[in-house]
């Protein structure tokens, strides 16, 4: 590569600053729909990664496979026997030159979403003597999207696979959602598990330690767990209940997250930014508090308010630098490249998807409907090509290239974050841009309800040139 511009050459490097904390950064929120403004369950995300990241959108068509046909993700996990039909999905991708096992993000034709927060570490993060030919990572997220027809069938594919084969992450949450009910899985190196529904009437935000705490394991349409969840707890004295076979005291986080974990700086603060946001109330240790990670809001949650919790800024930390987001302290952070809010609609042909192709509070969040398909432009190579790279990537495919979108993204959040004075004006033009994308995402919506009952694949060629159009304009937006 041959820079001829030295503002271009630092501008590129501003995304390379922060390569160890970035990876324990994502955030969610996941809202039940009895407390959601439009009345459909929805997931907001913040994906958080360090090093040189390419992030691109696919969509994946429904595919027939052949008998005996082998999955191969990482070079060193287990291979695992293919499912003769799989789901069409999209599929947010994070390349990264080194390949990234627990980063993508998927949504798939059945209406299921699944993303992840890194929780580790944990009491288990050294099991991997139990893995099975390595294990399985990538493929929990990704299998899910192929396979899965509700959350519930999601939860119980990632079970199954981590119980034949194990986990061979130290420990992470998967939210996986669709619109009935919403999911947190929280996994652990070598196969343990909890699960748990988030109420109707909850929404809950996480960061990168474990959120499930005390959770009723006699409630068995809610919560499922490994068998012996408690009692390797105790075994390992991470946990002693208060009177001997009565485990209604038992916390999930408290017993497997490690103290440093549930203490580290940046969790604390953006939970704690997110709660002071959302109930004015200021928890300076969240994870003590049960009703801190289960929140009954005051009002009913709209998209705008989920990507305003994505957009935060810590409150209490001065920035000195000269670089505004210096820290690994913000919701909205430096490695934050990639963020969305997904609506789980009763429909799920029209479920839809408000997105920044970066940092939330430095980037236009445009409207998409995922099953329409991404615009050509959201990407710059073809899905077959994407997951070859996955863990086989090549330099050139990291290279700057002005045409591709990404870097459009990443030269304009760049900019803000050295010039505090655009950063902080930034949120009039934001504004204004979103509330004119709003005006006409409602024009294709009801558009799209129209065609819905009369003709899908009509319905999804009119929501796919809303998307070209959408992208188009946030393009144009941010180039200007």
């Amino acid at each position: 590569m041959n820079f001829k511009f030295p503002l271009l050459c630092a501008s590129l490097s501003i995304a390379l600053l922060f390569p160890s904390m970035n990876s324990q950064a994502c955030f969610t929120v996941i809202v039940g729909k009895d407390v959601s403004a439009n009345g459909n369950i929805m997931v907001g995300h913040n994906e958080d990664n360090g090093g040189r990241i390419m992030s691109n959108q696919y969509w994946v068509p429904p595919a027939t496979h052949a008998a005996g046909e082998m999955i191969e993700y990482e070079p060193t996990a287990a291979k695992i026997p293919q499912a003769e039909k799989t789901n069409g999905f999209w599929w947010e991708q994070t390349l990264h030159p080194d390949g990234y096992s627990f980063s993508d993000s998927f949504f798939n034709d059945k209406g299921v979403v699944v993303n992840s927060n890194n929780c580790g570490a944990t009491i288990e993060q050294d099991e991997k003597e139990v893995l099975k030919d390595g294990g399985i990572g990538y493929g929990i997220r990704r299998l899910i999207a192929e396979r899965a027809t509700s959350a519930r069938d999601g939860v119980t594919i990632a079970i199954d696979l981590v119980t034949k084969y194990g986990y061979r992450h130290p420990g992470r949450t998967y939210t996986i959602a669709d619109r009935n009910e919403a999911w947190q899985l929280a996994l652990l190196m070598g196969g343990r598990y909890l699960a748990r529904r988030v109420g109707n009437d909850e929404m809950t935000v996480m960061s990168n330690a474990f959120s499930l705490g005390y959770v009723n394991l006699k409630d068995k349409n809610n919560v499922i767990a490994s068998p012996d969840l408690v009692e390797n707890a105790i075994k390992k004295g991470t946990y002693k209940p208060a009177r001997e076979g009565d485990y209604s005291d038992f916390n999930f986080r408290k017993a497997y997250n490690l103290e440093e974990r549930l203490e580290l700086d940046t969790n604390v603060k953006r939970v704690r930014e997110a709660i002071l946001h959302l109930t004015g109330i200021d928890y300076d240790k969240p994870y003590d508090h049960s009703e801190a990670m289960l929140i009954k809001p005051k009002h009913k949650i709209s998209v705008a308010d989920i990507r305003d919790i994505l957009r935060l800024n810590s409150p209490w930390d001065r920035r000195e630098s000269g670089w505004h987001h210096e820290k690994n302290i913000d919701i909205s952070g430096p490695g934050t490249f990639d963020s969305a809010v997904y609506v789980m609609t009763k429909n799920p042909l029209l479920s839809y998807t408000w997105r920044t192709s970066g940092r939330p509070d430095s980037q236009f969040s445009y409207p998409q409907f995922m099953l329409g398909k991404p615009a050509n432009t959201q990407s710059y190579l073809t899905s077959e090509d994407a997951l070859m790279a996955q863990f086989k990537s090549v330099p050139e495919q990291f290279d700057y290239n002005p045409n591709r979108s990404v870097f459009t993204f990443i030269n304009f959040q760049n900019f803000l974050d050295w010039n505090e004075h655009a950063f902080r004006t930034f949120p009039i033009t934001q504004r204004a841009f979103e509330a004119d994308a709003a005006r006409d995402f409602r024009v294709a919506m009801i558009r799209a309800r129209e065609l819905a009952p009369l003709d899908t694949e009509k319905t999804i060629e009119a929501m796919h040139a809303f998307n070209v159009q959408s992208f188009d304009r946030v393009l144009g937006a941010t180039s200007a």
